[in-house]
């Protein structure tokens, strides 16, 4: 049974197999297809071939002897104000580092590195900050870098 709103999202397009990497509420390594791990794999800049690396922005990827790994910058939501009143699961911004055999479906690795958090020598990446994760990227492609708000 999927837990990530991606995977549910696009429902057995996968000819059937597959197995959520967020099953638990944080990652897993036993998993295969996951939309969500996918997803933010595709943020890394998966791709290329053999030997290749390059950084695109705030992303990095690299491939070399079959296995692909990647780092991708996660900015803190534009709504974070900057004395930290909202809390955001990413209100200082983070990475995401990844990696994963060649293209196929199963990610060996999701972890975030926090430098707001005591722990910040990486964690298994949970459920909530992966799908916070992908929201703050794809606003920043959106619309740049926001300065964040200040509350009224």
């Amino acid at each position: 049974m999927s837990k990530c709103k991606l995977c549910r999202e696009r429902g057995e397009q996968t000819n059937g197999k597959v197995k959520c990497a967020f099953e638990i509420g944080e990652f897993s390594q036993d998993n295969w297809n996951c939309a969500t791990a996918i997803e933010i794999r595709g943020l890394i800049g998966e791709g290329g071939g053999y030997l290749s690396s390059r950084r695109r922005g705030d992303n990095f990827y690299l491939y070399r002897h079959d296995q692909s790994y990647g780092a991708v910058w996660v900015p803190p939501h534009p709504e974070d104000v900057p004395n930290g009143d909202r809390m955001g699961l990413w209100r200082g911004g983070g990475l995401i580092v990844a990696y994963w055999y060649r293209h196929y479906c199963q990610t060996e690795l999701l972890m975030r590195l926090d430098p707001l958090e005591p722990r910040s020598a990486g964690y298994p990446l949970t459920l909530a900050e992966a799908e916070a994760a992908i929201e703050n990227i794809q606003l920043t492609q959106l619309f740049g870098e926001l300065t964040p708000v200040a509350l009224a």
